[in-house]
């Protein structure tokens, strides 16, 4: 799974002028590959090379080491070093860490193969739940992220968990902007984040939930992003199999209120009267960013809120919010299309057992199969067109069509129907 690349480059040189006398002086920093320190920038930019990086940090007098990653050719410069914030010195794939520490390179780190989800993650035979780093194509860099890899075929990245009220959420506009908690335990991952993840291709929610008899539900939807300044909520196609009914659907379209910044319908501001955050309406059926009470009987509105679930007065023990990725063609007749299996060169293998097709193999950019989990999911409620497109060894190409598809139960029927007669390859689904 790891691949070492050993570079010659261990030791970069900067030559700059010092501004105060003018007098030349060279300054040498030792390079950390893999590495960076983080929660102490002072100044980051777009450049050309670490090179341009370091005479920049060499240059600023608050400068103690810097971060380049190549990726994105961003520089980040910080006002601490390795040595004098050792917890916040991490391991990153694709950033090179520079101060002038002369064993920094002794703390150099493997490179890894990035991926761009935990779906990803999931598909590549990552399998246990835990904190990982991502490389989404919108985040200028690596991003550490909770994945659930196993509930209902894995591959999700949790953006939300309450679980025992250690974690205070009845917060500012600015903190749930930009995320806080911790990944262990209980978190907000940071609406900026989830509009910059959700930003493009087609994006699944599910919250699963706990009553404190220990009981537990949960909701999915097939539809999930958030966009804008404002972050609004944009939910759809609820899973009519799932055991919470749906609370959430009354919330689309809303922005996002806190106690500094009402975007609600109600008269009075919604986040203060429930204490916490939320894509709130006038005010809610759901409030899954509630005040956390010890005890579920509680007054009307209060606390962590699921009302299909639980009624209006009850507060739940614990919760959490994950979105996972699924890849949409937007040009085929119309588009709109949610791609679910490719061939094309023989690159995976599809002779695999029962579970590798339940949870889904491959890489959605080459050939794959999505999953019967996820599947089902999607076609559990609303109608799903069925479009199979072919293509011969002489590059003559070929589709069928249908007016009906799902899939549905634990051994995954399928359902199919309406040929479309206009299809050029014949009905051998039916």
């Amino acid at each position: 799974m790891e691949v070492v690349i050993v570079t010659v480059l261990m030791v970069l040189m900067v030559q700059t002028c010092h501004s105060a006398n003018q007098q030349r002086f060279m300054k040498t920093l030792y390079l950390a590959e893999n590495r960076a320190v983080l929660n102490k920038v002072i100044q980051w930019k777009t450049v050309s090379s670490p090179v341009i990086c370091g005479r920049d940090c060499s240059m600023n007098p608050n400068c103690g080491s810097f971060n380049y990653y190549i990726r994105k050719r961003i520089c980040v410069l910080n006002n601490a070093s390795r040595a004098h914030s050792a917890d916040d010195f991490v391991e990153l794939p694709g950033s090179l860490y520079y101060d002038d520490n002369v064993n920094n390179p002794s703390f150099s780190a493997p490179i890894i193969e990035s991926y761009s989800s935990c779906l990803k993650m999931y598909q590549a035979g990552y399998r246990d739940n835990g904190i990982y780093t991502i490389y989404h194509t919108s985040l200028t860099h690596g991003l550490q992220v909770y994945c659930d890899m196993e509930t209902d075929g894995g591959g999700w990245t949790v953006f939300q968990r309450r679980q025992d009220g250690s974690v205070d959420f009845y917060r500012n506009w600015a903190d749930y902007q930009s995320g806080f908690g911790d990944l262990q335990k209980e978190f907000w991952l940071g609406n900026a984040i989830m509009r910059d993840l959700t930003g493009s291709g087609h994006w699944q929610l599910r919250e699963d939930m706990e009553d404190w008899q220990s009981r537990i539900a949960w909701a999915s939807y097939g539809e999930f992003n958030v966009t804008g300044d404002k972050y609004t909520l944009q939910v759809g196609s609820y899973d009519n199999r799932s055991t919470a009914g749906d609370s959430l659907t009354d919330h689309n379209g809303r922005s996002f209120t806190t106690k500094d910044q009402d975007n609600d319908e109600h008269s009075n501001n919604c986040a203060k009267k429930g204490n916490g955050a939320w894509w709130f309406t006038g005010c809610l059926t759901s409030h899954l960013n509630g005040q956390y009470y010890q005890d579920g009987d509680l007054l009307k509105f209060q606390g962590i809120q699921w009302k299909s679930w639980k009624g209006t007065e009850y507060s739940l023990k614990k919760c959490s919010m994950k979105l996972r990725q699924v890849y949409c063609d937007m040009e085929t007749d119309g588009g709109g299309w949610i791609v679910f299996q490719r061939r094309h060169d023989g690159s995976v293998d599809f002779y695999r057992n029962w579970t590798e097709y339940q949870s889904g193999f491959g890489d959605l950019h080459n050939e794959f199969w999505l999953g019967n989990n996820i599947l089902r999911d999607l076609t559990g409620s609303g109608q799903w067109e069925l479009r199979v497109e072919m293509e011969d060894w002489e590059s003559i190409t070929s589709w069928a069509s249908y007016g009906e598809f799902a899939v549905t139960g634990d051994n995954y029927t399928l359902h199919v129907g309406s040929y479309d007669a206009q299809s050029t390859a014949g009905d051998l689904m039916a």
